[in-house]
């Protein structure tokens, strides 16, 4: 069968197609620079005539900071290596990831950071790249992030690892399988050429571009699609830890969600910023280990700028005066803007062998408790802190999503129970400011009073009285009394 599955965009698919035509279209020198280069980079025989950028055994993919390896993934994804014209046209193949990861490690790597921007790629060899990461993520510290888009086959390999973040506006999702056929008879007949397709079995060659696509060959092309995205849609259950049936029925309808959105659907760990992460995630000396400027060709950014102040800080010495700043609340950055660096610190101290006949006799003077030595350590341990602390915003950030999430869901059901006592439906707004509790304490009271009125499981209840009617009647009065009530406080507080 010539037609191919994609997961991805359409965009992400025709982006491709007109790299295809790009390449096919490419001048003969640049194709003999591109099958060097790939050779090259297979054999490991580099030369005096490549650029120093290419000249080591570093990988295209690959930043090194401390024991920290970044790998960059843009554009859309293929089978196989993307090799030189994948640096060039900005995509990227399967097993250059792979690779990539390789090299992080034979450097010495003990976590990942990947920085995801993919509109997705082939279904071929994406199994096989999920497997690969999953694995990794069981042996290192492996996190994803963008800042772009991050889509299907992206977003299948994404999910793979320990946590995944992105920026507010950076979009994630677009779960399904699209295929696209060519056919090509008329514009061959256009031609005068005739072409026949010869098949021994059934199933063997449909939907060749040389015949008009068959209902059979159609209804082929259909299971594959839907045997394809049942592989998607078990792979995004696991990795995000969702039931089956959730992610088919809610996330696998090609939709694609801003940041916040998807973290509500459970596909995004948190907001986070890429330099905060990486300081997270690199430690405190951080130090680039070789080049990864700008590089506008494959979408690498230059990582080291936002860096600076956190590495000059761990370089220099806690004075008494910057001590006091930060136990002051003054935020440690501009604390320590002025603080000597240990060298010159050092460099300032007196000698043991300076004669102390030399110096004025300093006054006696008590020392205050600012100017106690100070353990240099403090330092570390408060950049400690602010890691930590920043990962406790984001899970508070995520609780919050959560506990809005199930209050509209309760506040749903609320309004359904009145709707079915035919009492007045309270708006969705005032239910979802009251608090969590006193939300709960609502729906459990008015689902006493359905469960009263229709019975277990649903069944009306006939056999009521006038007593009771007018004692139900009663109480749904109670109901509505009540949540108008606390509407009314809370309305109240608002305005004091």
């Amino acid at each position: 069968m010539t037609t191919e599955l994609w997961l991805g965009t359409e965009q992400g698919f025709h982006k491709l197609e007109e790299i295809e035509k790009m390449i096919s279209k490419a001048p003969r020198s640049l194709r003999k620079k591109a099958e060097a280069y790939d050779l090259k980079m297979k054999l490991g025989d580099w030369d005096d005539d490549l650029p120093e950028s290419e000249a080591d055994d570093d990988h295209w993919m690959l930043g090194m900071y401390n024991d920290l390896a970044v790998v960059t993934v843009c554009g859309p994804m293929i089978p196989g290596s993307a090799g030189w014209w994948g640096q060039y046209f900005g995509y990227t193949g399967y097993d250059d990831i792979k690779e990539a990861v390789l090299c992080g490690i034979s450097k010495g790597a003990k976590s990942f950071l990947f920085d995801w921007d993919t509109p997705g790629g082939a279904a071929k060899g994406i199994e096989d790249t999920s497997y690969f990461l999953e694995q990794l993520a069981e042996q290192y510290d492996t996190v994803s992030f963008t800042s772009g888009s991050v889509c299907s086959a992206g977003l299948w390999l994404a999910t793979a690892l320990d946590e995944f973040y992105g920026t507010p506006m950076s979009q994630e999702g677009s779960i399904g399988v699209v295929a696209v056929h060519t056919e090509v008879t008329r514009m061959l007949e256009m031609e005068g050429i005739t072409k026949r397709v010869f098949r021994t079995a059934q199933f063997k060659a449909l939907g060749s571009p040389y015949e008009k696509l068959s209902q059979i060959a159609e209804e082929t092309i259909q299971e594959d699609m839907d045997g394809a995205h049942q592989f998607f849609v078990e792979a995004i259950a696991k990795h995000c830890n969702m039931g089956v049936d959730y992610v088919s029925k809610e996330l696998a309808n090609g939709k694609v969600w801003y940041a916040a959105d998807a973290i509500e659907r459970g596909l995004l760990t948190g907001i986070k910023t890429f330099d905060e992460l990486l300081v997270a995630l690199s430690g405190k000396n951080v130090e680039n280990t070789n080049d990864y400027s700008q590089n506008q060709s494959v979408g690498q950014k230059g990582y080291s700028s936002s860096l600076t102040t956190e590495v000059d800080m761990k370089r220099k010495i806690i004075t008494p005066k910057a001590a006091d700043a930060i136990a002051s609340g003054v935020p440690v950055d501009a604390a320590m803007a002025d603080a000597p660096l240990e060298e010159e610190a050092e460099g300032q101290a007196p000698t043991a062998d300076a004669p102390e006949a030399d110096a004025p006799e300093a006054p006696a003077i008590e020392a205050s408790a600012s100017e106690a030595p100070i353990d240099n350590n403090l330092m570390n341990q408060l950049i400690d802190a602010k890691v930590k602390l920043q990962s406790l915003e984001t899970k508070v950030v995520g609780m919050d999503t959560a506990q809005t999430a199930m209050k509209t869901i309760v506040a749903n059901s609320i309004q359904r129970a009145f709707s079915a006592l035919g009492a007045p439906i309270p708006e969705t707004d005032a239910l979802l400011a009251m608090d969590a509790g006193i939300l709960c304490q609502q729906h459990a009271t008015a689902d006493a009073q359905l469960q009263k009125r229709y019975g277990a499981g649903g069944r009306v209840s006939v056999a009521a009285t006038a007593e009771d009617s007018a004692e139900e009647d009663a109480a749904i009065a109670r109901l509505q009394d009540d949540t108008e009530n606390v509407l009314q406080s809370l309305a109240t507080f608002r305005k004091k």
